[in-house]
């Protein structure tokens, strides 16, 4: 069965501290040359400790944010 992390959020429209782990984002030239455009999200965390787990298993987070995040329902789905 498969399950959903929810970082700790209990309702929608609600907005919790988190740690985003970011790596680098390359788009390729038209010579086929790898160029750096910016970061890009590789996971969202609980606590400092679940990134310093996730830096040992994943060599492409480089970098680390605290952010605020918020999920806010757009509408309902039927599965």
């Amino acid at each position: 069965m498969a399950s959903g992390e929810t970082c700790g959020l209990k309702t929608t429209n609600e907005e919790i501290e988190v740690y985003v782990g970011l790596g680098d984002k390359y788009n390729y030239d038209d010579e086929g040359e790898r160029k750096l455009v910016g970061k890009e999200i590789w996971g969202i965390f609980n606590r400092l400790q679940d990134c310093k787990t996730s830096k040992r298993w994943n060599k492409n987070i480089k970098y680390f944010e605290k952010c605020l995040i918020t999920v806010e329902k757009i509408e309902d789905v039927e599965i």
